[in-house]
């Protein structure tokens, strides 16, 4: 007979932290997100896989950055380019991203066409509404908000957790979940 540690879960409407730590930049980044609404988890339920002619398509990546973006709240602004944290250069100067930031007209509009080029008309008409610190992010960091989606929405571990276990013989064993591994975190 296995026992089972189980750690509470605290029912709340605080924010989730997600952690990401992104390897190119050998840096840990937080971005803050809210649960999503009962109908938001249903559309994203839906729309992660779509009929097309009769063929399942696979959706998961627009999917996610959709309602990855529906569901951030905040980014961790870095003070300094050396701090952890989301921040980006604007005439040579280092500007921390915060949800203040206003993005100039030519970059929002580039990241319009970018992504109804790629998505279709339907995205031109949400991301036009986006706040400037999400266009910086859908912009350059679009990882970053798909692994935000898969933990809010799917609920993927955002680490590796161990999950300790004790068989009959007293001996421990640990399985990990690994994640979501195809997004390089």
């Amino acid at each position: 007979m296995r026992e089972y540690i189980i750690m509470a879960f605290q029912l709340q409407s605080a924010l989730t932290e997600v952690k990401i730590f992104d390897e190119k930049s050998d840096s840990t980044q937080y971005l803050f997100a809210r649960d999503p609404t009962p109908q938001e988890q249903l559309a994203y339920d839906r729309e992660r896989v779509s009929q097309n002619r009769g063929k399942q398509v696979n959706r998961i990546r627009q999917t996610r950055i959709k309602f990855g973006c529906r569901v951030l709240d905040h980014p961790q602004s870095a003070a300094t380019p050396q701090d952890d944290g989301y921040g980006y250069l604007q005439n040579n100067q280092w500007v921390p991203l915060t949800t203040e930031v206003q993005v100039e007209p030519a970059l929002r509009e580039r990241v319009i066409a970018a992504w109804t080029k790629a998505q279709g008309a339907e995205w031109s008409r949400w991301i036009a509404d986006l706040p400037g610190w999400k266009i910086i992010l859908l912009d350059s960091a679009p990882q970053h908000i798909e692994r935000v989606a898969s933990v809010i929405l799917d609920g993927a571990a955002d680490y590796k957790q161990a999950l300790a276990l004790t068989n009959q013989d007293g001996g421990d064993a640990v399985e990990e979940d690994r994640g979501d591994e195809s997004l390089g975190n």
